[in-house]
């Protein structure tokens, strides 16, 4: 019987990803054919689901996480947070460094927010733009982008993966961190070393300046656009808990999006809740994020 659930649960989740459907309901079978198995095998049916709630209160500070760190992206994409960083940062770009420089941005942008998929939609995009329009190999920038959300996805105390871990092993985040932190140096610089090659086997031809232009007159590219990440990367690295460490950032950007962007109020809060979808060639680069679009992801949890 058990064999069976797994086989039931495995069809499920090939059945939902060939229809292009929400994993849960992938999970949501393999659940259901878990308890049938349970029952079949003595268990009744409360001691199963309080087996269940056990196993699930530990995810609940993981979906805490996801919920918080969907608010966060909103307001950082309404308060240009994400068009800050990303428009300084080419900036900063040497034409002969590009791939080495898309690897170090991912790194520190993925770092401070946590979350890989939050980094690869939206300095992501940008940059495989930018490697279009200069001539530089799509593949190798692509494979620079998710080398460095991946440091971040594994060493930031704002990862979801990171605090997933340690609620299911019941260890210590911040010394699983600090573990991570020491085994990730060597390909760390062994990485830099591969896209250092990589970036001078594979300039940038042309710089196109537009997208700069473009990111200034959509955004208010202001220093006080960057202090939601400022707090973001220092407040966890002085100690300060993680937690505490996102609601100032997310107060900070909502600071941001109200008196350095000039929306109004409640469209702000809008962006905390539903995302940030604004028209515009550029500001589309940056939509998505809010609490809702955590929804789903915290259900699988």
């Amino acid at each position: 019987m058990p064999v069976l659930a797994f086989l039931v649960f495995a069809a499920s989740m090939i059945f939902v990803l060939a229809l292009g459907l929400s994993m849960s309901w992938a999970m949501l079978a393999g659940f259901l054919a878990f308890l049938c198995a349970g029952l079949r095998r003595g268990f009744p049916l409360g001691t199963l689901l309080r087996m269940s709630a056990a196993g699930a209160r530990k995810s609940l500070i993981v979906v805490r996480v996801m919920l918080v760190i969907g608010v966060l992206t909103g307001l950082w994409r309404s308060a240009g947070t994400f068009a800050f960083l990303t428009a300084w940062g080419l900036r900063l770009i040497a034409p002969n460094f590009f791939i080495l420089a898309a690897f170090l941005l991912s790194s520190v942008l993925s770092y401070a927010i946590g979350p890989s998929f939050g980094t690869a939609g939206t300095l992501g995009v940008t940059l495989m733009a930018l490697a279009r329009g200069g001539g530089v190999d799509g593949i190798v920038t692509a494979g620079a982008v998710i080398s460095g959300i991946y440091f971040g996805d594994r060493c930031s105390p704002a990862s979801s993966c990171a605090h997933l871990v340690a609620a299911l092993t019941e260890t210590d985040l911040y010394s699983n961190i600090r573990l991570m932190m020491r085994t990730a140096l060597l390909p760390f610089l062994l990485s830099l070393g591969v896209y250092l090659f990589l970036s001078l086997e594979n300039p940038m031809h042309r710089v196109d300046s537009a997208v700069l232009a473009a990111m200034e007159t959509e955004f208010n590219l202001s220093l006080w656009a960057g202090l939601p990440a400022l707090i973001m990367l220092l407040l966890p690295l002085m100690g300060v808990n993680v937690f505490t460490a996102f609601l100032a950032s997310i107060l900070c950007a909502l600071f941001c999006t109200v008196f350095a962007q000039g929306m109004d109020v409640w469209p702000a809060l809008s962006c905390a809740l539903a995302g940030y979808h604004v028209p515009g060639e550029i500001r589309v680069l940056f939509h998505g994020g809010g609490l809702v679009s955590m929804l789903e992801i915290s259900f699988v949890l």
